[in-house]
């Protein structure tokens, strides 16, 4: 599981407004927090520096925010 939504709620941010600043629709982020969608590696990187964490703790790879831990296993 990721952390898209939850970073998007700690930025107060509703789906509607994480995808206009990211200039994708609504939809497109909701299927992107339920992990129905691959995010593209650009999107990823956009939103890892909007919510200060990096791309590995976005998508529940990591339980650092900062990713300097040891990866989770998969």
């Amino acid at each position: 599981m990721n952390n898209i939504a939850s970073e998007r709620v700690k930025s107060g941010l509703t789906q509607e407004g994480l995808a206009e600043r990211l200039g994708v629709v609504s939809r497109t982020i909701r299927d992107w927090e339920k992990d129905a969608r691959s995010v593209p590696s650009s999107k990823a990187c956009e939103m890892a520096l909007m919510f200060g964490c990096s791309v590995d703790y976005l998508f529940g790879l990591s339980d650092d925010r900062n990713g300097v831990a040891v990866a989770k296993s998969l």
